[in-house]
């Protein structure tokens, strides 16, 4: 095998450090996404220009995430916030916690963990336990389905480019074991703490 660029690495390492920060300071998300990936291309295509030949992008997959962000906002609109409020209920005691974080589970496994997050925001308040447990909900417990985490979607993509059979069954099996794990752990140590 070659070796690897390591300006590459670096330049990839750097935007992907940087994204985190733009994100919580209030850049809009696809501003720097649109950024990131036009400076990566950039890179790539001055270093190693016969790599833009070998790329796959999952255009698919970027239109299903887009949609799903349509059908969230579509169900807002018509009174699906309401019935995310009852669902989610309040407080930051330990009953309420696991509430958000349950429904921020379910959500993210159904209809993907970014609308979900974006859709479950507001019923999190300002409480930052409630906000944790929803994170935790729907940045960890979304692995059941395969089209429950953008992580997932972009590791089937690669898995399936390289030939390597993987059967949905075991992403759900597999999935729910880590699942129950990682969001049960992460949710039980909210509680002890909070």
């Amino acid at each position: 095998a070659g070796r690897h660029d390591p300006v590459l690495l670096r330049v990839a390492a750097v935007v992907c450090l940087a994204a985190g920060p733009l994100f919580a300071v209030g850049v809009t998300p696809w501003l720097v996404s649109s950024l990131g990936a036009a400076l990566l291309a950039l890179v790539v295509w001055i270093r190693a220009p016969e790599l833009l030949h070998r790329l796959s992008p999952p255009w698919g997959m970027a239109v299903v995430v887009m949609v799903l962000f349509g059908v969230v906002q579509v169900a807002l609109s018509l009174g699906g916030q309401g019935v995310l409020d009852a669902l989610a209920g309040t407080g930051e005691g330990p009953v309420g916690l696991l509430r958000v974080a349950g429904v921020g589970a379910v959500t993210g496994n159904v209809v993907n963990n970014l609308p979900a997050f974006i859709a479950l925001e507001p019923v999190a308040g300002d409480g930052p336990g409630r906000l944790v447990a929803l994170l935790i909900g729907t940045n960890v417990a979304p692995v059941i389905t395969p089209w429950g985490s953008l992580a997932t979607l972009l590791w089937l993509h690669r898995v399936r480019a390289a030939a390597v059979p993987v059967t949905g069954r075991a992403v759900l099996a597999q999935g729910a074991t880590v699942a129950v794990v990682a969001g049960g752990g992460a949710v039980t140590a909210l509680v002890l703490v909070a």
